[in-house]
């Protein structure tokens, strides 16, 4: 068996290991019994040592970290989220946002399986550590905002069914809005904080290879945008200016910006941001 298809055997065995934990997830927020709790909590440690080991096999491979292509930083940016979730439901001891977080995670696993792996030449600038660092405060940073987008997202679900009077399993098993609020404004303050360090690397990094050039890189002023975006939603909840509703409904458009740049640039925008090629 040569080294691609054993490459290929292990990233779709990764997706299979985050649907089984999305479907031991989702048994547990059904059925919520000890039997099933036991069972998410051993699913995920198994799948953050799988990933893990996967992550580190790639990087001895490549000779660099798996950040090249919207492949690896795919798979590398569903890592980074698993972990930060990991650590946010043991120090929050609720499950529940683990049903929605890994479907997500698994979709996102599976497009990157089925991008092409052909890459002929990679920028010598993604084996200097300084931007390794760089893209990976900014992957923490995407990771936060993505962990406020679902739970604002819930909050905006969960409210509905409040002001529509319903008591389904999903209001039955769901925590109280507040608790989503504060989730939400959390992950939003880490996110500014580690896309403000990862923009501040990149800029310092991309001064010394592209020179003033790289400030004209389309990309820089989208994500620039996007964080005065989630900059400003954090600056008018501070001075109470912002009702939870609203919040959360901020925190989707913001998301939502943020997917659709990333998509346009890697797809679309000529931008020094592509590393391959």
């Amino acid at each position: 068996m040569t080294a691609v298809s054993v490459f290929n055997l292990l990233k779709w065995g990764l997706l299979f290991a985050y649907l089984l934990t999305s479907y031991f997830y989702w048994q547990d927020f059904n059925l919520r019994k000890p039997a099933t709790q036991k069972r998410s909590l051993f699913m995920i440690g198994i799948l953050l040592l799988a990933h893990g080991m996967f992550f580190i096999i790639q990087t001895i491979q490549l000779g660099r970290l798996p950040l090249a292509t919207i492949q690896e930083t795919i798979n590398s940016f569903v890592l980074i989220e698993a972990v930060l979730y990991f650590i946010l439901e043991r120090k929050i001891h609720e499950r529940s946002i683990g049903t929605f977080i890994f479907p997500f995670l698994s979709l996102l696993i599976f497009l990157g399986n089925i991008l092409s792996l052909n890459v002929e030449h990679i920028n010598p600038v993604l084996f200097n550590v300084g931007f390794e660092l760089h893209v990976l405060t900014m992957l923490i940073g995407y990771s936060g905002f993505t962990q406020s987008f679902i739970a604002a997202l819930l909050y905006i679900l969960l409210l509905h069914q409040l002001q529509n009077h319903k008591s389904g399993l999903f209001f039955r098993r769901m925590p109280s809005l507040k608790f989503f609020d504060r989730i939400s404004n959390y992950a939003i303050n880490a996110g500014i904080s580690f896309t403000f360090i990862g923009f501040v690397l990149g800029g310092y990094f991309g001064f010394r290879v592209w020179n003033l050039s790289v400030f004209t890189d389309p990309k820089i002023w989208t994500v620039l945008l996007i964080w005065l975006v989630y900059l400003s939603h954090y600056i008018l909840r501070k001075r109470d200016r912002l009702s939870p509703s609203t919040a959360a409904y901020l925190s989707v458009f913001a998301y939502g910006l943020l997917l659709l740049s990333v998509v346009l640039i890697a797809t679309v925008v000529s931008s020094l941001h592509h590393f391959n090629g």
